[in-house]
């Protein structure tokens, strides 16, 4: 499924992130991100967004375009655009927690989220929506004062092949 629109909210009270998205068709999920997972995510988006740039131009180019397009989606994103009310809620209307995220290249990019109930859901990335996500969440780990370096790779984790978020 493909996303439409993004939407993040941090929540003292639970110390996670609330990130929304719906789809074309009116669907709208909601889960709960942890500190951990969101630092996984933003070391991991930039690295997609190279990824999806080195189809076109390249290592060493795709980087630098990487950079010019990151600078360019910071001045102009417009995180004021109210967020559309939902036709369905496949999850409910309460958030749940994702336990793990995986992220696939086979064809287009793919994150999976593990829910901690089993279920998986499953979105595809293009380089503009994967730089929209990093944007907001880089906002609100901020806001969050989690003391994350939103630049760095992401920490490995030990026991993971690469690729998979947890």
């Amino acid at each position: 499924m493909s996303i439409q629109q993004l939407s993040a909210t941090y929540s003292p009270d639970e110390d996670r992130l609330m990130f929304r998205f719906n789809t074309a068709q009116g669907d709208e999920y909601r889960v709960w991100l942890t500190r951990f997972l969101c630092a996984q995510l933003l070391g991991n988006a930039q690295e997609g967004v190279v990824q999806i740039l080195s189809e076109k131009f390249g290592g060493t180019a795709a980087q630098t375009i990487a950079g010019f397009r990151n600078e360019a989606a910071e001045r102009t994103t417009d995180f004021k655009v109210p967020f559309s009310e939902p036709k369905n809620l496949p999850l409910g209307d309460k958030p749940v927690l994702v336990r793990k995220i995986k992220m696939e290249r086979e064809g287009p990019l793919r994150m999976k989220f593990i829910l901690v109930d089993g279920r998986v859901v499953t979105i595809n990335l293009n380089e503009a929506m994967l730089r929209s996500m990093s944007l907001l969440l880089k906002r609100l780990v901020k806001q969050a004062n989690w003391g994350l370096e939103t630049d760095e790779p992401a920490p490995a984790e030990q026991s993971s092949a690469t690729g998979v978020l947890h």
